[in-house]
């Protein structure tokens, strides 16, 4: 309430941060940074490898090992089945999921591949998004897939900065039931933004676990996500309707997990806050709701998500995973994909890795042929001094 009214009233005071330089601080500095170098410089498939390797292993442990040559969002979805597999009582083996995971994925591509404009197909029908909504989305998008996930008030406070916002006040410590978030506000726009991080940590994670159903709205919403949304609305009611009072519009944004807090939080502040409609912009958003009437109220409370091409998490439900591990347990053509993989890789060891190359057709052409069409030549005109 008072950075709020601070804010308002053009009095709010920047946060600071207090510089720790021992020795700790130095080498944990010096890791961090090491690791998010390497991630990012055009290194060998085998420095590659390592590390991701060792990036897997700090955030996933060692089921993380298993899964290397899985992509990291997908060990989550992984780990998902998993757990289905276990309560299903299906006692199919982690490393057959991993097995088969892979090269499934690896026959959809090909058949992607095979026929590119198979999507552009499937989503003919599908309405286009006009200009003003696209602009609101890569509004919203930096503070929920960026900012929201920095991990102190002032990296947050300056990354809000270079997209024309202030930090009013945020949480980035979560715990159970009790999401990361951040309240962001612009003068120009007259619009305060609230951005609930997605999962990022082990309270994040236990969040996603409470996936049972619970009675809201006329439907059913996932659990831990509607617990987190309550715990939101009775620690941010009152600074919010400070701000709409004030005349600022409310927006809710947030990505994956917070996308789902987010867009269930917009009903009830819909209600508590009197207004017609609370936008809200979901990017990844999970499946947190279901029930026509729930549904229909969500739509007509204005949220809006966005799902990238075939992203797993949206649609990460009981019912789609059960058919997913079904179609895992039927799928056998791996084990020889993987056969023909082992040999591939054995008989390149066997010549040390020798260069592959390709032998020239039987037959060449004399003369080199000109490309078709008319033939232009560019001269450089420019004159040196």
């Amino acid at each position: 309430m008072v950075r709020g009214a601070d804010f308002l009233t053009c009095r709010m005071h920047p946060y600071l941060e207090v510089i720790d330089d021992s020795a700790a601080a130095k080498v944990r500095r010096v890791g961090d940074g090491a690791l998010a170098l390497a991630k990012s410089l055009p290194l060998s498939a085998r420095a590659v490898a390592a590390v991701k390797g060792l990036d897997t292993v700090v955030r996933f442990g060692r089921l993380g090992v298993a899964g290397l040559l899985l992509r990291e969002d997908l060990l989550n979805m992984l780990l998902l089945l998993r757990r289905i597999a276990e309560q299903a009582c299906l006692g199919v083996p982690v490393h057959d999921l991993a097995g088969a995971l892979y090269y499934l994925m690896a026959r959809r591509r090909e058949e992607r591949g095979c026929d590119p404009l198979a999507e552009v197909a499937l989503h003919r029908d599908c309405a286009a998004a006009s200009s003003a909504e696209i602009d609101e989305l890569l509004e919203a998008a930096p503070l929920a897939l960026r900012v929201a996930y920095e991990d102190s008030l002032v990296g947050a406070q300056r990354q809000a900065r270079l997209y024309g916002y202030e930090l009013v006040f945020a949480s980035l410590e979560a715990g159970r039931n009790k999401p990361a978030f951040g309240v962001y506000a612009s003068r120009a726009r007259r619009r305060v933004v609230l951005a609930v991080r997605g999962t990022h940590d082990l309270s994040d994670a236990m969040i996603d676990a409470q996936a049972h159903g619970q009675r809201f709205r006329g439907g059913w919403a996932h659990a831990g996500m509607l617990s987190a949304a309550y715990w939101l609305l009775a620690e941010l009611q009152a600074p919010l309707q400070q701000l709409t009072a004030a005349g600022y519009e409310l927006v809710l944004t947030g990505h994956s997990l917070g996308a789902g807090v987010a867009a269930l939080l917009s009903l009830l502040l819909r209600s508590r806050l009197r207004q017609p409609a609370v936008r809200c912009f979901g990017f990844a958003t999970p499946c947190c709701a279901c029930g026509e009437a729930l549904l229909s109220r969500l739509r007509e409370g204005g949220v809006v998500s966005v799902v990238l091409r075939a992203d797993a998490i949206p649609r990460a439900t009981v019912s789609s995973a059960l058919a997913l591990l079904s179609e895992l347990a039927a799928f056998q053509g791996w084990r020889d994909d993987a056969a023909q993989d082992w040999q591939s890789a054995v008989d390149r060891a066997k010549t040390l890795w020798r260069p592959q190359v390709r032998q020239p057709p039987e037959s060449l052409p004399s003369q080199p042929s000109a490309g078709p069409g008319r033939i232009v030549t560019i001269a450089d005109t420019r004159c040196e001094r």
